[in-house]
């Protein structure tokens, strides 16, 4: 039983992790007045991964937030930890 309720808090953990990444992606995009179908093709990759990324309901490789923090003009530490450096007011 111990071990299933740590692996419940483990993916409880990482989807709450997702979900951030998720909304600082569409928080990012809608700055930059951007459609999902505009980044998705700028980030080289499907509007429907795109959309389930800002849902928090897909993983996704290192390849793949590395085009779009570049899509997007910011950087990986933002997308994935929310935090800058001397970039600004992103965010």
């Amino acid at each position: 039983m111990k071990e299933s309720l740590a692996t419940a808090k483990v993916a409880d953990a990482f989807d709450l992790i997702l979900s951030q990444i998720g909304l600082r992606i569409l928080g990012r995009r809608q700055k930059l007045g951007m459609t999902q179908k505009q980044l998705a093709a700028k980030a080289e990759i499907s509007p429907n991964l795109l959309s389930r990324i800002e849902l928090g309901e897909q993983n996704f490789t290192m390849r793949t937030a590395w085009q779009l923090a570049e899509a997007l003009d910011t950087t990986l530490e933002y997308l994935l930890l929310g935090t800058l450096k001397d970039e600004g007011d992103e965010g």
